[in-house]
């Protein structure tokens, strides 16, 4: 959680930057981002990615439609963030 009490004791903080998460109303979901893992002892950036996701729910769609594809977005991007800490991690310690 951010901002955390116990700044001390974090050792790597991943910070994320939304600037659209959103849909058209042709029913084009799009979602731009882009996220960074620091090290905190030294403030250096270990991994940094930036990426605009997409979907499409057709231009009849409803609220349901539009929040299901909003959550398959961010799981992507959950998915994606783990995979490359993953690959990261020898770099990490």
């Amino acid at each position: 959680t951010y901002p955390s009490s116990n700044l001390d004791q974090i050792n790597y903080q991943l910070s994320m930057n939304i600037t659209r998460f959103d849909a058209t109303t042709e029913g084009k979901v799009i979602c731009e981002t882009s996220w960074t893992i620091l090290k905190k002892a030294s403030n250096k950036q270990l991994i940094y990615a930036s990426k605009t996701y997409h979907d499409f729910i057709g231009d009849n769609f409803s609220y349901n439609q539009l929040a299901n594809s909003l959550s398959k977005i961010t799981s992507r991007i959950a998915i994606e963030i783990a995979q490359e800490i993953s690959r990261a991690a020898s770099r990490l310690h």
